[in-house]
């Protein structure tokens, strides 16, 4: 079910800085530091927990140093750190971290793989994300028989989370 031409988000700084403080305003963010703007060093302190023992550490320090230099987050600000993953199982949907760096291989080949992650109240929805009009498209796409028409609707359920940025995928 992945749409490889599909990329409403491609690779732009200018764009990104600009989307991130449209953000803070919409998030109602605060200037904390007295600079008179709103930027993300005004997010404050923010962990970033990842699982130590599935390799993530390059792409994380990668993320948090091209958040730094891209987007304006502070040096120190993010809190990088890394447990077992029977402990980061826990930490996570407990809220020790504001970013997390998950990674999940395909299961099976099938459109509907992974997509179930993002469910409204899906066990494993770490992001929290809940759109209904993505669950009725997923619900939907269950539905449906005809292989072709079942991997549209699914795509269709694909392109609603990724215009909704529910999370950061990365190819």
């Amino acid at each position: 079910g992945y749409d490889a031409d599909y990329n409403p988000y491609p690779f732009d700084t200018a764009a990104a800085k600009t989307h991130m403080t449209t953000a803070l305003q919409e998030l109602g963010v605060k200037d904390t530091d007295g600079d008179g703007n709103v930027t993300p060093k005004d997010l404050g302190p923010m962990k970033f927990g990842y699982n130590c023992n599935a390799g993530h550490l390059p792409r994380v320090a990668f993320l948090a140093e091209a958040w730094r230099t891209g987007l304006g987050f502070g040096e120190t600000q993010f809190d990088i750190s890394c447990s077992d993953f029977a402990t980061f199982l826990q930490e996570r949907p407990a809220g020790k971290y504001n970013i997390s760096r998950d990674a999940w291989g395909a299961d099976f080949p099938h459109a509907k793989n992974q997509l179930d992650l993002l469910a409204c109240g899906s066990g494993n929805n770490n992001s929290q994300y809940c759109n209904p009009a993505f669950d009725a498209a997923f619900k939907e796409a269950a539905t449906i028989t005809d292989p072709a028409q079942q991997e549209a609707k699914y795509i269709e359920a694909q392109r609603i989370a990724v215009d909704d940025a529910s999370v950061l995928f990365l190819r």
